[in-house]
């Protein structure tokens, strides 16, 4: 794939990094290590996923060893199916990291707290139940991350349409707790928080 793009910039108060393709993004913050993971970006138009998805290797801030964060973009129009393939795959292959997946999926699926499932829903809800079955799963409560633009004077409903999924490598284990959401910021959607931190080895006894 090409086209993923690394952009730097800096202020007196703090330093970052954004790293995107197409409408997905992340953004590293200073002290932490970052390296794009090009084998699992895509970009509409490019790839057959049906996605925007950008994947970032991150270490540092407590986090030891790397952890894969993948930012995903499926617009409404493209094929659902091919979103989740690769989903299934980025989350259910990467055996060898852990790997944490967020973004605006446009999927209606009860894991997400939607009341009823449309296209791509049961698909969304079996790979939560296989994530879970292997260390992982969805993290949203069912609180919606969709909720329209103050200014709009078209009447919207609020979903549940983001995701963030996890899948913790036996090598490395994680937790990803703290779910929330916030306020919108420059966006009709929520913006979504979680905490990352590592399994403290303990005894078997």
């Amino acid at each position: 794939p090409s086209g993923y793009e690394s952009l730097e910039r800096s202020s007196e108060s703090r330093e970052w990094s954004i790293f995107h393709s197409g409408r997905a993004a992340v953004l590293v913050g200073q002290g932490v290590r970052a390296c794009v993971n090009k084998r699992w970006c895509r970009r509409v138009g490019v790839d057959s996923a049906g996605v925007d998805a950008i994947a970032v290797e991150v270490a540092g801030m407590g986090i030891r060893r790397p952890v894969l964060m993948v930012s995903v973009y499926r617009d409404s129009t493209e094929n659902g199916l091919e979103a989740l393939d690769y989903l299934r795959s980025l989350l259910l292959q990467m055996t060898g990291i852990t790997v944490i997946v967020g973004g605006d999926l446009n999927i209606h699926a009860s894991a997400l707290g939607a009341r009823m499932n449309r296209e791509g829903g049961d698909g969304f809800d079996h790979l939560v139940s296989d994530l879970e079955d292997n260390g992982g799963g969805c993290l949203d409560t069912g609180e919606p991350t969709f909720v329209g633009r103050p200014a709009s004077l078209k009447p919207i409903t609020p979903s549940c349409i983001d995701g963030t999924l996890f899948r913790s490598s036996d090598k490395n284990p994680i937790e990803v707790v703290d779910w929330s959401v916030g306020e919108q910021a420059h966006s009709d959607h929520r913006t979504m928080y979680f905490t990352v931190q590592e399994v403290s080895a303990t005894d078997d006894s």
